[in-house]
């Protein structure tokens, strides 16, 4: 609300400025700030207005600024053909024998509603040609500046994006610290063509995920959030979600949300297959640094040259009123309507605004985005913090257990081992290494139910390994080892950096346990029989100690020393069948061999 002319006229009728969707305007009258009241006991005035634009509703309300509003009534009369109202304003009976008006600001307010001849983007003059303030000693006349009631057509969009799994982890962005947070931004587009709008205007959500979006851009928008292809996304995209595609491929008792179905889509042609699976552990890999989708990817693999995709929206209508969005009658198979993975909806990337009657006045409702980031099912980037590091609370651990590496001529295995609270189906972990000393081989996994894949990328220099297990990994035992070809020397933990673990699609702490192994040919060892029905002898060309462990780690015989170069015969007779961790060391050197025992 505006005074016009407030410091030249003593009182000034407001222009209010609102979109058109309202039935009505109040009209405020005040007593301007440079010419403060004083000793007024009433007003009486005339009001003009436009007829054919607005008509006096009849209801005035009196404000606080000058007087108790409780202290004053009105009255008025309204002459609908020449399109003036008389309005006298006046305390009551009960009001205190010294009560006046004093000070600035508004006096009253006179509702008016529109007419039809009121258009969309309009404006109506109202004026006060006459003022007359009440005192004890009199009567004065006072001038009174015009106002306006002016309409106008709203533009601003407002929408919320939000993640899928809950109803509190927005999708923020803060433009005052814009390397802190992935952005996202907002652009018009046409529905039709799914042209974006080429003046290119764009607008990112605050950090309350909110964005108010200019409809002169287009009716419709199209959102964007997508990774750098040379940033690693094994944090939300691992193991622990290809198990649930998996789970889902074959059937298996788990009821996917549609927004699940649209995160394992990760092709975006419309079914979940296992290719979908393949992307996804190559993804977690960085075997490939982007999905290949059907909209911009050949059947030979080749790309039309545009970007894909990494995050889809939906709106929530579209969620909640579309039949393709609703889950499948006959679920897991497909009924043909709702989803099932035989048949998945593919949100389109350009999606409609919540208008109504844009071209005259528009009813604009505010809408809801959920995003869904393309491969993760467990939907892990509810936990994703500002810095890029996943927030983790768990005891979780996966082992690089050195100590145990067994050397084998030119190369060197090290066994990983999972502890967790909780059944683990799923194990993702990424590291460097040095490159002076190792170079990789192989991961290789100790159970046939482990469905693994590793990828060293020489770009960021980087292993990854990804891997589930629909029967559970067992816990505080090796699982997989790492095979790497020695270049020189002994390897030690400093050897290995950068390292991340993920159990179930949770970041879990990583462990080494002791120092170092030698990994040099100086020192030479022989163990034989192997496989043993009973005894070992054991040569070692170094003063060693000896001791043997089962595969989950615990010291089955007492350590046994064994000098340079001289046969040693351990018995082993008195424990069961099966393979066992015959570690030889001293402080040059460290070796561990399987004994296998047969009984």
């Amino acid at each position: 609300m505006t005074i016009a002319d407030h410091l030249a006229l003593p009182y000034g009728v407001g222009t209010i400025t609102q979109t058109c969707n309202p039935t009505t305007f109040c009209i405020p009258i005040a007593a301007a700030v440079a010419v403060p009241v004083d000793n007024v006991k009433g007003y009486d005035l005339v009001l003009n207005y436009d007829k054919t634009k607005v008509t006096p509703t009849g209801n005035i309300t009196v404000f606080d600024n000058l007087i108790s509003s409780t202290l004053v009534e009105t009255a008025n009369s309204i002459d609908l053909v020449a399109g003036t109202m008389n309005i006298s304003v006046y305390f009551k009976g009960s009001a205190p024998s010294n009560s006046e008006f004093n000070g600035v600001g508004n006096i009253i307010c006179v509702e008016f509603s529109k007419t039809t001849g009121f258009g969309p983007a309009d404006e109506a003059i109202i004026s006060v040609p006459f003022l007359q303030e009440s005192r004890i000693t009199g009567v004065t006349t006072q001038p009174v500046s015009s106002g306006k009631a002016i309409t106008y057509q709203d533009q601003n969009y407002p929408g919320t994006l939000k993640f899928w799994s809950d109803n509190a982890t927005r999708i923020e962005y803060n433009a005052a610290l814009p390397n802190a947070r992935l952005k996202t931004t907002v652009q018009g587009a046409n529905l039709a063509t799914s042209v974006l709008n080429p003046n290119n205007v764009k607008v990112s959500p605050n950090m309350t995920g909110k964005f108010t979006y200019d409809l002169l851009n287009g009716l419709a928008i199209y959102i964007a959030r997508d990774v750098d292809n040379a940033v690693a996304v094994q944090l939300l995209v691992n193991a622990a979600d290809a198990a649930i595609g998996k789970t889902i491929l074959i059937n298996g008792a788990f009821t996917p949300s549609i927004y699940q179905m649209l995160a394992l889509d990760v092709n975006l042609d419309g079914v979940v297959s296992a290719g979908d699976i393949s992307q996804m552990k190559q993804r977690a890999t960085n075997n490939i640094t982007e999905f290949q989708q059907a909209w911009n990817y050949s059947a030979a693999g080749v790309s039309n040259g545009q970007l894909s995709k990494d995050w889809v929206f939906a709106d929530s209508l579209r969620i909640k009123n579309n039949a393709a969005y609703q889950i499948s009658a006959t679920f897991p198979a497909n009924d043909g309507v709702g989803y099932s993975k035989a048949k998945v909806p593919v949100t389109p990337f350009v999606l409609p605004t919540t208008v109504v009657d844009y071209f005259n006045c528009p009813v604009i409702t505010s809408e809801t985005f959920s995003g869904i980031m393309l491969g993760d099912v467990d939907g892990n980037y509810a936990t994703y913090a500002a810095d890029g590091i996943l927030k983790s609370t768990t005891s979780n651990k996966v082992i690089f257990d050195i100590s145990k590496a067994v050397v084998n001529g030119n190369t060197v295995d090290v066994p990983v081992s999972i502890i967790s609270d909780e059944p683990v189906n799923a194990l993702d972990f990424a590291f460097q290494f040095n490159e002076d000393k190792l170079s990789f081989n192989t991961v290789e996994s100790k159970s046939t139910d482990i469905d693994g894949m590793s990828h060293y990328n020489t770009n960021d220099k980087t292993l990854r390994y990804t891997a589930d297990n629909m029967n559970n990994f067992d816990l505080n035992k090796e699982v997989v080892t790492i095979r790497f070809n020695i270049v020189d020397g002994k390897i030690s933990e400093e050897d290995i950096k950068s390292t991340l673990g993920i159990l179930n699609g949770k970041k879990a702490n990583v462990e080494f346990r002791n120092s170092s192994i030698n990994t040099s040919s100086n020192v030479s060892t022989s163990v034989y029989p192997n496989p043993t029905t009973g005894l070992l002898n054991v040569v070692v060309s170094e003063n060693s100690m000896v001791q043997l462990f089962d595969m989950s780690g615990k010291q089955v015989l007492v350590q046994t020393n064994v000098t340079a170069n001289e046969k040693q015969e351990i018995n082993i007779d008195g424990l069961s069948g099966g393979v066992y961790l015959l570690k030889i060391s001293n402080e040059n050197f460290n070796s561990i061999e399987r004994v296998v025992l047969n009984k």
